[in-house]
């Protein structure tokens, strides 16, 4: 049997400001989300970290980001991912990437990390 996990966490992830904000923000930033990531995924860890996986990461706000901002939604969510030991990298070789949207109420935004096992093929694009 495959591997699977599908958490939803609290709060949304920062867009359009991760590579532009001051490394102590962003190392906070990473460090809150790592400890989400964390309590989310506490007794539903692989044995080993997943070599290849599909990862769909769902952003649930009241309002629509731009695709490149929805793209930032996964950024310290996948560090957390393998920082924590799910999947081996966060690369295209590792893993198969979906960001969407969905519409939540204001103030009553989530993520949604779904990490599918991939056993055998490849992920990414070939």
């Amino acid at each position: 049997m495959s591997y699977q996990l599908d958490v939803s966490i609290p709060g949304l992830p920062p867009i359009n400001s991760a590579t532009a904000m001051h490394w102590r923000k962003r190392a906070k930033l990473r460090s809150h989300w790592k400890r989400e990531v964390w309590y989310a995924v506490t007794g539903k860890k692989p044995p080993t970290p997943l070599q290849r996986s599909k990862v769909v990461v769902t952003r649930n706000s009241a309002a629509r980001p731009d695709p490149d901002n929805l793209t930032d939604t996964s950024k310290f969510l996948l560090d957390a991912l393998v920082e924590l030991g799910i999947i081996e990298d966060d690369s295209n070789e590792h893993i198969e990437l979906e960001v969407l949207w969905e519409f939540a109420q204001q103030g009553k935004g989530f993520v949604r990390i779904q990490v599918d096992e991939v056993e055998g093929g490849s992920c990414g694009r070939d």
